[in-house]
């Protein structure tokens, strides 16, 4: 995709309004995707040479420049995205290492980066407003090209869209710890408790047990679950293609105490914290992402592995936070990474 921003030269009129609208186009973009109100377009008479203004996108710039990804970094098979910082965003966009070109005096020559009349940094007052902080504001926007939702283990929803996507089963009354096992298991793959649930893709069990009359007793569940991702409010001023990722994390049962939180993916292909491209859509202004792909094992079975069996007993029934309840299995959390510059992406950019 060729360049949109005006290549700048010394003949470029810094002020005309065409061309501080690209700046002021690239800012609103951006600004969109994060979830911020649009920046409108200049219009006739504005002061182009505020200062303020210049420093308000700066500042904008590199506090929000870490809600974007890195868009080189490789995400299949690694724990997520790379987030720039400002440092990789200075980088990236092949800005100082210490930020944005600054002068109180005409460089020799603004193109050169070493030039002695620079300084570095948000602009201050008395500083010219030259070339070089349009070209740097197009390099540092350029960089910016993806954003992410889901990382940190909170994710996009899911839906089961109608399908029976739940299965479980509960057993209790045994006094041992290999017929309850051998009891449940049977039964979840013969006899589960099915449903419709609109919830994360799981495979886990969990039990404790409690004393009574002298013996062990125990109680026990499986579960497994698949569903869709789904997700809304997705920016709508320009176009985007997306990734759709699923990353597994050990499960939790409440504010139950779990001090052997076991992850095991159950046969079903997912690694502690590892992102797994689900499916990829193409490009599209559509406000509301439902994913083609059911995630997670859609047959229901086999059951679940079980977790270790239970080694002291709970004091209370329900369990309490201060009781041992022993959970195997894992958990999805569903993620999507935006790219919002595609043909019909950005409509500013140096690409």
């Amino acid at each position: 995709m060729a360049r949109t921003f005006t290549e700048i030269n010394l003949g470029t009129d810094l002020m005309a309004l065409d061309f501080v609208n690209e700046i002021a186009g690239a800012y609103s973009e951006r600004r969109q995707v994060l979830g911020d109100s649009a920046f409108a377009d200049f219009t006739a008479g504005y002061d182009m040479s505020d200062h303020d203004l210049w420093v308000g996108i700066q500042q904008w710039m590199e506090t929000n420049c870490v809600s974007f990804i890195d868009y080189d970094e490789t995400i299949v098979g690694t724990q997520g995205p790379t987030m720039l910082t400002l440092a990789a965003m200075r980088s990236k966009a092949g800005l100082h290492a210490d930020g944005f070109r600054r002068a109180r005096e005409w460089p020799e020559d603004w193109t050169d980066p070493n030039d002695p009349a620079y300084e570095h940094g948000v602009m201050q007052m008395g500083d010219i407003i030259g070339p070089w902080i349009f070209d740097d504001l197009q390099k540092a926007f350029d960089a910016l090209r993806w954003t992410v939702y889901g990382i940190g283990g909170v994710g996009i929803s899911w839906s089961a869209e109608g399908e029976t996507n739940y299965a479980y089963y509960g057993v209790s009354g045994f006094t041992d710890w290999v017929t309850t096992t051998a009891s449940g298991t049977t039964m979840f793959n013969s006899f589960p408790t099915t449903g419709v649930s609109n919830y994360q893709p799981i495979a886990y069990t969990w039990a404790y047990y409690y004393e009574s009359g002298g013996f062990n007793h125990y109680i026990g569940f499986l579960v497994r679950r698949y569903a869709y991702g789904k997700y809304a409010d997705i920016p709508t001023h320009i176009k985007h293609s997306l990734d759709f990722y699923a990353y597994a994390r050990a499960p939790f049962y409440g504010n139950w105490v779990r001090p052997t939180d076991a992850f095991n993916e159950n046969g079903d292909g997912y690694t502690w914290d590892i992102w797994n491209l689900i499916e990829s859509k193409a490009e599209s202004d559509d406000s509301e992402f439902l994913s083609v792909n059911q995630v997670g094992n859609t047959g229901l079975t086999p059951a679940p592995a079980w977790c270790n069996e239970p080694d002291e007993p709970v004091e209370h029934i329900p369990p309490q936070s201060t009781d041992q309840v022993i959970i195997e299995g894992y958990i999805l959390v569903g993620a999507l990474v935006f790219k919002w510059d595609g043909p019909e992406g950005f409509a500013w950019h140096l690409y």
